[in-house]
């Protein structure tokens, strides 16, 4: 199981990359 910050901090970082 993951924890939910692990998982925000992954979805940020992709979003930050997107960009």
């Amino acid at each position: 199981l993951v924890p939910t910050a692990f998982l925000l901090i992954i979805y940020v970082k992709t979003v930050s990359q997107n960009d």
